[in-house]
């Protein structure tokens, strides 16, 4: 049975950042993830200022090289009807990013991989408490391979499936659901054109558009 200091539940940005953290500072690393490498998700807006913190895991170059869409602000329509752009050029770091988060999740579980961090992708993994930490079950393509952590770590995102099987309770404030849609479209408006996220809130809820590659 393998051994580790600390195992990670979800491998998004959250689980491999804490990883290779981690393993900088000498610590045994496992980081599981139950979907499979390439999935969709949906990509998100990523600031200027977050640079230092992909150059603090050692991994802004490449993410650099990896051929994200630039962006050069927000254009947000929120508490009124005119529109207030947020020009990245005001800021220090320069432009944002637009995420292919396929590329960007696969970039960080590779710089885990590069400091020792054991990965394993489209793995559920399953835990039961003991006197030292938890004894863990690794399932994959139907075979099962036991391990053992001393310390675990739920970044799994919304679902929450330990921290909640630990007690945890999530608070809502509000009914809001969740959809996400991506259309193509034949004429791009001329409004909506550019290298831009652009954020909106109305009564209703609120909403996030930014543009695809080579498509919207």
């Amino acid at each position: 049975m393998v051994r580790y200091d600390v195992a990670i539940v979800g491998g998004g940005p959250a689980g491999s950042a804490t990883a290779i953290t981690l393993a900088r500072l000498g610590w045994r690393v496992l980081l599981a993830d139950s979907t499979a490498p390439g999935r969709f998700r949906v990509g998100e807006g990523f600031p200027p200022s977050a640079r230092s913190l992909l150059n603090d895991l050692g991994v802004l170059d490449g993410f650099l090289a990896a051929g994200h869409r630039r962006s050069y602000g927000n254009v947000s329509v929120w508490g009124s009807d005119e529109p207030h752009m947020d020009d990245f050029i005001f800021h220090t770091h320069g432009q944002g990013f637009q995420l292919d988060r396929a590329v960007f999740d696969s970039q960080l579980r590779a710089a885990a991989r590069q400091l020792g961090v054991s990965v394993h992708e489209s793995t559920r993994l399953s835990q039961t408490p003991d006197e030292d930490g938890f004894r863990l079950s690794l399932a994959r393509d139907g075979q099962e391979q036991p391990a053992h952590c001393r310390w675990l770590i739920d970044a799994g995102g919304r679902p929450a499936v330990f921290a909640r099987q630990q007690g945890a309770q999530r608070l809502s404030d509000d009914r809001w659901w969740r959809s996400t849609c991506c259309y193509t479209v034949r004429k791009v408006p001329t409004k909506m054109a550019g290298p831009w996220s652009r954020p909106s809130r109305t009564a209703g809820g609120t909403a996030y558009c930014c543009r695809r590659e080579n498509d919207w």
